[in-house]
C-alpha cells in the first residue's frame, strides 16, 4: 500500500498493530484496514476524518475468513469489498467491489485471489480515497458476519496444502514486502510468476503490467548489487 501511496504522491505509514495505530494516530488522520484482522474501536475511529477497510471477501460474506465460508456455500463468486469503516465489523456503507468467477478453487486460492484483486480495488479507489470523494454504490451485506468463532465451532478445516493452480504469494507477514522492498527471492519469483499468469489468462487489470515492470526492476537491481 505504501508503493501505490507513494507512486500516486500521498503521504501514508503503516502498521501492524492496534497498538502500533493508537501510538501513531493524529487527529484527522485518514485510516486504511487492508486484510487485516484487527478491529478498530471507537477511541481510534474518533480521531480519523474518515475510515476506510478493504475486506477480502464479497458482501455476502462479511467476518472472519471469507473465503472458507464461500468454499461452504458453493459460492459461484467471490472477491473483496471497499467500505467504510465502523466499529461494527464490515457493516459500513460498501463502497466498491471487484469479483471474480470460482472455479472449483480451494479456499486458500480464494483467499489468495480476493487479496489481489483488492490491490486492483485499491488501485482503482486511492485517488478517491483520498481526496473524499468516495460514495456508497448502493450495495448491501447480505450475509451473516461470521467470527473466529463461529469458524472453530462449525467443523471446517484449515488448509495446509498450497494452491494447486496459482504460484504461493507471500504470506501475511510479508505481504508488505510485494510492493515496498522485496526481500525474500522466493516473494519475488511467486509475484512475477503470478502476473504474468493472471496477463495469460486474461484477468489482469490495467495496473499488472506496471506491477510486472515493478518486480523485474527489483530483480535487475538485486543482480546489480549482488
Amino acid at each position: 500500500m505504501n508503493f501505490l501511496a507513494e507512486e500516486a504522491g500521498l503521504k501514508s505509514f503503516a502498521v501492524s498493530s492496534l497498538q502500533e495505530l493508537e501510538e501513531k494516530i493524529t487527529q484527522g488522520a485518514v485510516i486504511v484496514g487492508f486484510s487485516t484482522g484487527v478491529v478498530v474501536p471507537p477511541r481510534i475511529l474518533n480521531k480519523a476524518s474518515r475510515a476506510y477497510n478493504f475486506h477480502p471477501g464479497t458482501p455476502l460474506f462479511p467476518g472472519r475468513d471469507p473465503h472458507y465460508w464461500a468454499q461452504e456455500a458453493k459460492a459461484s463468486h467471490f472477491g473483496c469489498t471497499l467500505h467504510f469503516m465502523t466499529p461494527k465489523v464490515d457493516a459500513g456503507k460498501i463502497l466498491g467491489t471487484r469479483q471474480f468467477a470460482v472455479r472449483n478453487f480451494s479456499a486458500e486460492e480464494l483467499r489468495i485471489r480476493a487479496e489481489i484483486e483488492m490491490l486492483s480495488l485499491l488501485e482503482d479507489n486511492l485517488s478517491n480515497l483520498y481526496h473524499n470523494q468516495l460514495l456508497p454504490n448502493g450495495e448491501d451485506w447480505s450475509g451473516p458476519t461470521r467470527t473466529r468463532s463461529d469458524f472453530l465451532g462449525s467443523g471446517l478445516e484449515f488448509e495446509a496444502e498450497k494452491p494447486k493452480r496459482l504460484p504461493q504469494m507471500p504470506n501475511r507477514e510479508k505481504a508488505n514486502s510485494l510492493f515496498f522492498g522485496i526481500r525474500c527471492e522466493q516473494d519475488i519469483a511467486a509475484a512475477l510468476e503470478y502476473y504474468k499468469a493472471l496477463m495469460q489468462e486474461g484477468n489482469a487489470s490495467s495496473f499488472t503490467s506496471k506491477r510486472i515492470k515493478f518486480i523485474e526492476n527489483q530483480i535487475q537491481n538485486r543482480a546489480e548489487t549482488n
